[in-house]
């Protein structure tokens, strides 16, 4: 049995004017509101810097170590208040302008253990793949004088800023990032059809990273959380996923630093193709599990005969994802030229 939002609106038919009117107005307040979240975050982040300058836990002869002089934990921990209470707020006008409960758009249901694992395995192995195209893209890229460094962040070998690393790196994201792009806006785009919600979050996603060597990665990534979401009907299955393909981010790091140069790359190389196997076992036992698991229902038409072509054009032309869009465009060539 699939998984379907808004039940009760699916027993009358609107029409497909009516709902590319309703999908442009969403999709704009949901833009603005992505651009609400990025703002926040920023502004937040600037406070909480001249508070601890205020407390003084900034060392300004050190603002080049990473950390931007900052205490390594009192980083990790404004990190996690700025992302979380920029996230939360927007999304909670959000709801509360459209007069949406969260309930009606959550994906909830309940998903075994067996078939979760198989999910995240699968996702983890087509992480690994995006990854490798993405490091192929950007060392074709700097043959052509684009910066794609993204900016090192600092590293501390203290137990305490380690934990803090994982907990801002990899726990927080899957929970914050997966409530908003695969809990409410994919939620909230389901209604006009699974296509437009799948490729239309995703693609959101993508740009919310703001950097020419994350979004093509998380654009992928997006479509493989989304895919997972909208098939298991489930967000725990995307958190997860989330967790585990940052987790493995985080640990690698702490490896690199913990290893040689050469028992390092043996150790990623032994468990990059680990994953990758153990992900296409899991795709053949996912499909024998469930004839047609990697074909997306309804993906092409929404409500009242909504194409996926026009739901696309309703949901990226509108003032809201083109001001969200045009903002975090504009950083990721400010990133690439500077």
């Amino acid at each position: 049995m699939q998984y379907h939002p808004y039940q009760w609106e699916q027993r009358s038919q609107p029409s497909a004017y009516y709902m590319g009117r309703m999908l442009r107005r969403q999709s704009s307040a949901i833009g603005f509101t992505l651009l609400g979240i990025f703002l926040m975050m920023n502004v937040l982040a600037v406070i909480l810097v001249l508070v601890l300058g205020r407390m003084g836990l900034i060392d300004y002869t050190q603002l080049n170590n990473g950390f931007q002089g900052i205490d390594p934990v009192a980083y990790y921990l404004m990190y996690g208040v700025y992302a979380g209470l920029g996230a939360i707020l927007p999304v909670i006008c959000l709801l509360r302008a459209l007069n949406i409960s969260l309930g009606e758009i959550l994906p909830s249901r309940r998903v075994g253990v067996k078939q979760g694992a198989l999910c995240v395995l699968f996702g983890m192995s087509v992480c690994m793949l995006a990854n490798m195209m993405v490091n192929l893209l950007c060392a074709n890229l700097e043959q052509f004088g684009v910066n794609t460094d993204t900016g090192a962040q600092g590293y501390d070998n203290s137990p305490a800023a380690i934990a803090l690393l994982f907990f801002s790196t990899a726990v927080m994201p899957a929970f914050m990032e997966e409530f908003v792009y695969r809990g409410v806006v994919l939620g909230m785009l389901r209604r006009f059809g699974n296509g437009v919600a799948v490729v239309g979050s995703s693609l959101l996603f993508g740009l919310m990273h703001g950097n020419i060597v994350q979004i093509p990665f998380a654009l992928i990534v997006g479509l493989v959380l989304a895919y997972l979401v909208t098939k298991t009907g489930s967000i725990w299955v995307g958190v997860a996923l989330h967790f585990a393909n940052n987790a493995y981010a985080c640990l690698m790091e702490v490896l690199s630093y913990q290893l040689s140069d050469g028992a390092y790359m043996l150790c990623y190389y032994l468990v990059v193709l680990a994953i990758i196997l153990l992900g296409i076992v899991a795709a053949v036992i996912l499909m024998r599990r469930q004839l047609g698991f990697f074909v997306l229902p309804s993906a092409s038409a929404g409500p009242g005969g909504l194409g996926f072509a026009a739901a696309m054009r309703q949901m990226v032309l509108n003032p809201g994802v083109i001001a969200f869009a045009g903002v975090l465009l504009a950083q990721t060539v400010y990133l690439c030229v500077s």
